[in-house]
């Protein structure tokens, strides 16, 4: 009987470390209690700003055990990256993205990629025929954790009534993680009269120190450093990659490496993944 319940103690002691993917988003709080919630809808009226900042960290996130995401809750919803440094764990409920000086000595990491106008990590977002375009107008948009647990966790941006070549449409756009597995898959549901004659685009940020990347076959992996705080040289490397039937044509922009993608039957499909050697401060 006591190893029995010495054995127990062990194992729920150990749960928090068990667990390898997380999701969550907060309301932004002045007193900064910033309460975890479920789900977030505005109108497509309210103010753009406003839809951005009512959210601490600006957006849903998720992780796994090496890294994790955040989508921006704005009319262009980038993904950004937060890179690991090689803690056992989650961090996330720890840091949400804002990593202090004191976790940052202590092994946490941090947010890694300074997104800016690129595509990030593996967005989606409209595109005219020459460039990405914002979900917009729409009357309504919001972001939701769909689940959160120790094995898999998922997190979606919506828009509905988005107005687009022509047509209003409904989209869904999913980022689900799963335990053991360093991928992030990204689904993306289209409704509308003809959704898949719309042309959206995809893909990884180039770096601003961009020491390579490589593109063959609906899949792209790009590496170097663009951290957002310009003191630490961080380390990046990106990984992209999509089923070459969704494909209309691949192309270099200035921060991206791209692809102009349609859906199919109203579905798209992706994955991503990232790997980060976290963490120098440069010196002069």
């Amino acid at each position: 009987m006591k190893r029995t319940v010495f054995c127990l103690l062990l194992l729920m002691s150990a749960l928090p470390l068990l667990a390898q993917t997380h999701a969550r988003m907060m309301l932004w709080d002045s007193h900064e209690r910033h309460p975890l919630i479920w789900q977030v809808e505005f109108d497509g009226a309210d103010s753009l700003l406003a839809t951005y900042d009512a959210i601490y960290g600006h957006g849903p996130m998720l992780e796994n055990d090496t890294y994790a995401l955040r989508v921006y809750a704005q009319p262009w919803p980038r993904i950004d990256l937060y890179g690991k440094s090689g803690l056992k764990g989650l961090e996330l409920p720890e840091t949400a993205f804002y990593t202090t000086p004191q976790q940052l000595a202590q092994g946490y990491g941090a947010d890694a990629l300074y997104v800016g106008p690129s595509i990030g990590v593996g967005s989606l977002l409209p595109w005219d025929g020459n460039k990405s375009i914002p979900f917009s107008p729409v009357e309504r948009r919001g972001q939701r954790v769909v689940y959160s647990t120790a094995d898999s966790c998922a997190v979606e941006v919506y828009v509905k009534g988005f107005q687009f070549q022509g047509q209003s449409i409904d989209l869904v756009q999913r980022l689900s993680m799963r335990r053991g597995d360093d991928w992030t898959q990204v689904d993306a549901w289209i409704t509308g009269s003809k959704p898949d004659s719309l042309t959206f685009c995809t893909g990884i940020q180039r770096m601003q120190q961009d020491l390579g990347h490589l593109t063959s076959d609906g899949k792209a992996e790009t590496w170097g450093s663009n951290a957002p705080e310009k003191d630490f040289n961080v380390g990046v490397r990106l990984y992209f990659e999509i089923d070459k039937r969704y494909i209309v044509r691949q192309l270099d922009a200035e921060m991206s490496t791209l692809y102009i993608v349609r859906a199919r039957k109203g579905h798209l499909r992706y994955r991503v993944k990232a790997t980060t050697t976290l963490w120098k401060r440069q010196t002069n």
